[in-house]
Order: C-alpha cells, then sequence, then structure tokens
C-alpha cells in the first residue's frame, strides 16, 4: 500500500516537472518574431532559389531553398520565413544564369515594420501597427542592400526593431501550453490499466489518436490565426457591391446568384460579422474553421456506426488526413464557408433520409436540410439528385419488405421530391439570364492581374463523352488523396478502390434491406458526383489542382475506408488492408503539412491592404484585382474594419 502510494506521488511530481518545463520552453522559444523575405522575380530557367543565412553569434550559416517552377519570363512571388532569430546577414543567391533571370523588388516585413527595395536599390519602409502609416524613404536604422559581383543579393544591418514578443504574451502562450500538455498526460493516464484485461490497451492507442487529431486542430488554428489579414481578397469583394450589404439584409441580394452558386448562409454570416464586428475578416476566417471542426465531428459521428470494436481505430487514424494543409483555400478564406456548409448541411440530410422509425419527421428534416445544402452550394443541387434516387429506391425495398406501410412511404416519396423539385425549381430561376458573370483571374501578380468575363449560363459543359472530362476528373479525383502533380494514373486507382466497395454494398442482397447500408452508398457516391460535377464546370478553362476542390475528395477517404470495413469478410483482411490503405495516403499526404501557402496568401493580403490604403490616402485609381473604387467606397459606409487602420490624409478617392 505505501509503495503504491509512493508511486503514485512520483509520477504527479514527474508529470509536474514536465509541465512546468514545457511551459518553459514554449516561453523561451516564442520570444523573437521572424521576419519573412518577399522576392519578386521573373525567371527563364526553372530550379531552385537559396537564400543564405547568417545568424548573429554563429560562424555557421542556414539554407532556405524556394522552387522556381515559372520559367516563361512572368513575373512570380516566391516568400520565405526566416528563422526567429538575431540575423546578422542574409544573401539570396542567383536564381539562374546570368541573363536568364531579373528580380524586380524584395521586400523584408515583419509584423510592426517592413522594408521595400526596387530594381535600382531604393529603400522605402512602412510601419505596420494598429494603424497603418504611408509608404516612406527608408530613415533611421534600416537594413543595407548590396548586388555581388557574381549577381547575388546581400542584406546586411537587419533591424529588430518589432521582432520581440512582450512577457505577458510569451507567458500566455506558455500557460495555455502547459495547461494543454497537463490535461494531455492525466487524459492518456486515465486510460492506464487499473486492473487486468487487455482493453486498456486499444483505449490507450484511441485517445493517442485523438490527441493527434486535436494537435493538428491546433496547427491548423494557429496557421489561420497567425497568417489571417482583415481584408477582403477574391470573391469576398462581392460584399461591397451596389445592391449587396449596402442595402442592408435583404432577400434579392441574399438569393441572388454568385456565379454558378447560390450562398445564401456565406452572405447571412457576412451580414452577421456586419453587425457585431464591422465586417472583421479575420474573425470570418476563424469562425469559418470553426464551422469546418463541426463538420469533421458530424462526420465521425455519421462514420463510426461502420467500424466495429477491432476496427476503432482506423476512423480517427484516418481523420487526420482531413486536417492536412491540402485544402488551404478553404481555411483561410473566410468565403468559402459554403463549402464547409454544403458538405455540413449535406450530411445531416443523409442522417434522416433513409429513416423508418419516424418517417414524417425524418422526411420533414431530409428535405428541409437537403434545401440547406442546396442554397449553400452548387453541391447540394448534387445531393438533392443522388438522395431522391437513392432514398426512393431504399423506400421502395422497405415497402416491398413491408417494414413500413404502403400509403406512409409513397406519401413520403412524393413529398421529398414535390418539396426539393420546389426548391430545385427556383434556383434555377434565372440562371440563364445573361449578364450575372464574373471576371475570373486569368494571369497576373499581386496588383496587377487580368481577367476573362464568364458567363455561367452560356459555358459551354465539358461531357463524360469528351477526352478533357476525364482528364481533369481523374486529377481532380487524386488531388484530395494529396496528389498534386498532374496525371491520370493516381487517378484511376483511386477511382476502383472509391467504387468497388460501393458495387459490393450494392450486390449484397443481406445488407439492401439495411438503412445505414445506403448511406454509405449515398456518401461516396454525393462525392463522386461532385467531383465530376465540378469537372463538367470547370475542365474548359480552370486547373483541376485548386486546392478549394480538394475537400470533397478528402472526405472520400474515411468513407471509403468504412465502406471496406463492411464489405470485406474476415477480421484480418479488414485490418491488412486498411493498414495498407492507411499508409499509402500517409505517403501521398507527407508533403503537404506546411504552412507556405498560408504565408504566401498572407503577403498577397498585405499587398491588397497596401493599395486599399492607398486609395483611401488619395493615392492610385482603386483598382486592383477585384476592387473598385464603389465597392472600396461602400466598404467605408458601412464602417467595416479594414476600413479603420488607415491615416486618412483628408482626400478619400477620387
Amino acid at each position: 500500500m505505501r509503495g503504491k502510494i509512493l508511486q503514485s506521488l512520483l509520477a504527479k511530481i514527474v508529470v509536474f516537472v514536465l509541465v512546468f518545463s514545457v511551459g518553459g520552453l514554449v516561453y523561451n522559444l516564442c520570444e523573437r518574431k521572424n521576419y519573412t523575405l518577399i522576392i519578386l522575380a521573373k525567371s527563364l530557367e526553372v530550379g531552385t532559389g537559396r537564400i543564405l543565412i547568417e545568424p548573429v553569434g554563429t560562424g555557421k550559416s542556414i539554407s532556405k531553398s524556394f522552387q522556381i517552377k515559372d520559367a516563361t519570363g512572368n513575373q512570380s512571388i516566391y516568400v520565405v520565413e526566416l528563422p526567429a532569430m538575431s540575423v546578422k546577414s542574409l544573401q539570396v543567391l542567383p536564381v539562374a544564369n546570368v541573363g536568364s533571370y531579373a528580380v524586380d523588388r524584395i521586400m523584408l516585413t515583419g509584423d510592426e515594420i517592413s522594408y521595400r527595395w526596387d530594381s535600382d536599390g531604393v529603400c522605402t519602409q512602412k510601419l505596420r501597427r494598429t494603424v497603418s502609416q504611408p509608404e516612406d524613404v527608408c530613415s533611421g536604422e534600416f537594413p543595407e542592400l548590396s548586388v555581388k559581383s557574381d549577381g547575388s543579393i546581400v542584406i546586411t544591418s537587419i533591424t529588430e526593431r518589432g521582432m520581440f514578443r512582450s512577457k505577458s504574451e510569451r507567458g500566455g502562450l506558455a500557460a495555455i501550453s502547459a495547461l494543454l500538455f497537463a490535461l494531455a498526460v492525466f487524459w492518456l493516464k486515465a486510460a492506464l490499466p487499473s486492473g487486468q484485461g487487455c482493453e486498456w490497451r486499444r483505449l490507450f492507442c484511441s485517445r493517442v489518436l485523438w490527441l493527434t487529431v486535436f494537435a493538428l486542430i491546433g496547427y491548423q488554428f494557429s496557421l489561420i490565426y497567425r497568417y489571417s489579414v482583415d481584408v477582403p481578397y477574391f470573391d469576398e469583394w462581392v460584399y461591397f457591391k451596389s445592391g449587396a450589404l449596402i442595402n442592408g439584409l435583404n432577400l434579392k441580394w441574399l438569393f441572388s446568384f454568385h456565379f454558378e452558386h447560390r450562398i445564401v448562409f456565406t452572405y447571412l454570416l457576412a451580414w452577421l460579422n456586419l453587425k457585431l464586428f464591422h465586417l472583421n475578416f479575420v474573425v470570418q476566417t476563424i469562425f469559418n474553421f470553426f464551422i469546418f471542426i463541426g463538420l469533421l465531428l458530424l462526420f465521425y459521428q455519421f462514420l463510426r456506426k461502420y467500424f466495429t470494436k477491432e476496427g476503432s481505430l482506423f476512423l480517427p487514424a484516418f481523420m487526420i488526413f482531413l486536417l492536412s494543409p491540402l485544402n488551404w483555400e478553404n481555411h483561410i478564406w473566410g468565403f468559402q464557408s459554403q463549402i464547409h456548409l454544403g458538405l455540413l448541411f449535406s450530411i445531416i440530410a443523409l442522417q434522416f433520409a433513409f429513416d423508418l422509425k419516424k418517417l414524417l419527421r425524418a422526411t420533414f428534416i431530409f428535405t428541409v436540410f437537403t434545401l440547406f445544402a442546396i442554397y449553400s452550394f452548387s453541391s447540394g443541387l448534387v445531393l438533392a439528385l443522388v438522395c431522391l434516387i437513392i432514398r426512393s429506391i431504399y423506400l421502395g425495398i422497405s415497402i416491398k419488405d413491408k417494414l413500413i406501410g404502403s400509403v406512409a412511404g409513397y406519401i413520403s416519396i412524393a413529398t421529398g421530391w414535390v418539396l426539393v423539385g420546389v426548391g430545385v425549381g427556383f434556383w434555377f430561376k434565372g440562371y440563364f439570364e445573361p449578364g450575372r458573370g464574373a471576371l475570373l483571374k486569368i494571369m497576373g501578380e499581386p496588383g496587377n492581374y487580368y481577367y476573362g468575363y464568364l458567363d455561367p449560363g452560356t459555358l459551354p459543359l465539358t461531357l463524360p463523352s469528351q477526352k478533357e472530362f476525364w482528364v481533369f476528373f481523374m486529377n481532380v479525383l487524386s488531388l484530395g488523396f494529396g496528389f498534386e502533380s498532374e496525371n491520370v494514373v493516381p487517378g484511376v486507382v483511386i477511382l476502383f478502390i472509391t467504387i468497388a466497395p460501393t458495387i459490393m454494398l450494392l450486390t449484397d442482397c443481406k445488407r439492401r434491406s439495411e438503412a445505414y447500408t445506403w448511406q454509405l452508398i449515398a456518401i461516396i457516391t454525393f462525392l463522386i458526383l461532385t467531383l465530376a460535377a465540378i469537372s463538367m464546370g470547370r475542365a474548359g478553362y480552370s486547373l483541376s489542382k485548386h486546392s478549394r476542390y480538394a475537400e470533397f475528395g478528402m472526405f472520400l477517404i474515411p468513407a471509403v475506408s468504412a465502406a471496406w470495413w463492411v464489405v470485406l469478410r474476415s477480421a484480418r483482411g479488414k485490418i491488412l488492408f486498411l493498414s495498407v490503405f492507411w499508409i499509402a495516403c500517409f505517403v501521398s499526404f507527407a508533403d503537404h503539412w506546411s504552412a507556405d501557402k498560408y504565408l504566401e496568401m498572407k503577403q498577397i493580403k498585405l499587398s491588397m491592404k497596401d493599395s486599399i490604403e492607398n486609395y483611401y490616402r488619395g493615392v492610385g485609381d482603386g483598382y486592383f484585382m477585384e476592387a473598385n473604387p464603389e465597392a472600396l467606397d461602400n466598404a467605408r459606409k458601412l464602417g467595416v474594419s479594414f476600413t479603420k487602420s488607415v491615416v486618412w490624409s483628408g482626400v478619400i478617392g477620387k
């Protein structure tokens, strides 16, 4: 007895020491902030650029690299985050042979101040505080830039202005880290054996997997919080069009098309943000991520019934891949709540589509959330078609097997078709009217884009009878499984792995009367056909490897794993197949965990912020990216958050 007490006391002391060690480590590591180096350059060669960083007080240099993929001579942006340490100098090595490249601009940016050198080496600086200052010629202490004879660019005398966090900020980060570590340790400790039996091993492994999921959620949140900028990006400028938020919450705007989508709930969230937070786009982005977390939890709840106790570890293991930054656009861009909401409402609709216990109630909920999905994102139309057909088949089988009354069954089928059909009919109202298209970015650089006007009602579809459809479809399908290179082979393999268990479920007579079978068939079919619909609509003028499309394929990963767990007969076969499948996903996702895209997006948004501030100070015509003078003036009239961070010159616009 005494030995157990001493053992318990010793364990608590060890945990206590570890918790304080974690807090102290975080406190020391987060002392400094870091600079970001941005290079705007043109190149006629592909290759790898290198930056040599010489820290203060050491004789060793640190090397950072960036990939040069554009050899057409167009200006490209390369963003490199420097280490959080005191830097004596940094050297940008030549990115190509002499005469094959040109550096147009170099920027060194921090949270408080940024420096910029043009092609002639002239330095300007800009203070970035709560209220931004105009850009001015560098003065006082500032970094010096020089060019060597071999073309290398060297920056020395790098200042440390604004590069230190306050003690209170460091203490807060340390306290949060220590608390989370303590909770994790005690949660794992509670799973350790207190008696006989082996069940604790499965519980312990399950908690390790869930801690991994929670850690990745925290990682994604930290990326979003760190790299978000309070400015509208791309499609978000539609909030400031005439007839939009400037007219208040009006139904005409709420239900209007955005290109080929009706995004009622995204517009509604923007209006709520305007009322509560002056339409702060950082808040919008964070709330968008909370929606995604809710979507993940709902999807887990939807799939967990397909795994027996022996396979319970696989579902959280496959959920890990859904937290990869592969679909970074949908996380750093609050406007993409439309995709999260479309999937969220679709899963809720599927939860009730095949419920026979309270058929009338289930039919009502299914219909409502199907309509919500339709008016969140156009993938809801695919959901409506898939669900209505598969649900009708299932209810027909249930009537035949006398699981439900024929009258109730036929009324439920008819109700779903009529109500959803009316909603779909209203959705298409005005779809083919000309003049409601959008300017889509074709190519360009921050602050200087080129556009093509596309009207969705007149665009030709790329049909499955065309080769271009299948090339696009196979590539966009494989993107969700971590394949970013243009190659149809991974897509063909993935399509087989996805369709095979679905066909096996359909041909299994014993499972045809089970609701969960049809739910699984419906979710897989819905996700595949959504990617097919994207291929029909986008193959003619867009790239298949846009990260915004990846989310639909990513959600196929746990759904397909559930399908294989159900159809395979032996426990050994189930475990072996899903283990190999998980390892394959792990390998394909190995390169998709960095923050590079978030960092690049932040710099693009900061460039936009500079253009916005210049317009409000009376410099520039207000045309950049998707912005225009009308939108900028409407934003100021609405008192939007980003319009308040400018030192006014007294001249607004032109």
